[in-house]
């Protein structure tokens, strides 16, 4: 809780000892008990993550459990967002999903299955045609 409203519960506390009429003290009570309600949830927003939850891959990585951006799509992958966009003009990419006007996100399932298909590739000695 920050030092004003700090400042402001020890005032109501203050002028509900000195109170004598009952319907005040039960007033002020009640908004005590609201702002520290309050105060406890603005904390609880604050600290929240402001992504989805995340889950570990395989590897070690950590990344949001459904999807991601281009630029979390880079660094999962150690590649650069040209490689990123001529890997899905010449189709060896997966296809990204629409999720606004001028926004778009791949799906981490998409991008696990499809850097498997590499390794399972270089595996057999075939030379790979993604990279």
């Amino acid at each position: 809780m920050d030092d004003s409203t700090r400042a402001v519960l020890d005032q109501l506390e203050r002028e509900l000892a000195a109170s004598t009429l009952n319907q005040l003290g039960r007033d002020r009570s009640m908004a005590i008990d609201e702002i520290i309600r309050l105060a406890r949830e603005v904390e609880r927003l604050r600290e929240r993550p402001r992504h989805p939850p995340y889950r570990k891959s395989v590897q070690g990585a950590v990344f949001p459990v459904e999807l991601l951006g281009l630029k979390d799509v880079c660094a999962l992958l150690a590649a650069s967002r040209s490689s990123i966009y001529r890997w899905m003009e010449e189709g060896h990419f997966p296809s990204p999903v629409r999720t606004g006007a001028r926004s778009v996100r791949w799906r981490v399932d998409d991008l696990q299955s499809w850097r498997s298909s590499l390794r399972t590739t270089a595996e057999r000695g075939q030379p790979n045609r993604n990279l």
